[in-house]
């Protein structure tokens, strides 16, 4: 399995037995995005994964043997301050749902309130 940018640069390569045991084992778009985020660097709210006719992968969509994929890294945007309110509250509220739903705006989660 191959993830490529949109320009067409290869930017890793998961191995036939690791793909493999990922498709196998029912796992998800966001288990790649978690994988791929400690091998490129940007967390999985930053990326979005399209494929061919697909479009952009969700999240909850269960693997399948794709021969490539490419990925697109979004720049952290600056929230509006009733976003903030709404990530915090849904923290401390331990709505886990809601707050994956707010941090795919993609606001900066380590960024401070102003």
């Amino acid at each position: 399995m191959e993830i490529i940018t949109l320009s067409g640069a290869t930017v890793t390569q998961l191995d036939k037995e690791g793909w493999g045991y990922m498709v196998e084992s029912g796992k998800t778009v966001r288990d790649l995005k978690k994988l791929l985020a400690g091998r490129v660097g940007y967390s999985r709210f930053r990326q979005r994964l399209l494929s061919g006719d697909m479009g952009e992968l969700q999240d909850d969509l269960l693997l399948r043997q794709l021969p490539s994929v490419q990925l697109v890294v979004l720049d952290f945007c600056m929230p509006e301050e009733t976003i903030w309110e709404d990530l915090l509250l849904a923290c401390e509220n331990n709505r886990v749902v809601e707050v994956t739903q707010l941090l795919q705006k993609p606001l900066d989660p380590n960024g401070s309130r102003h």
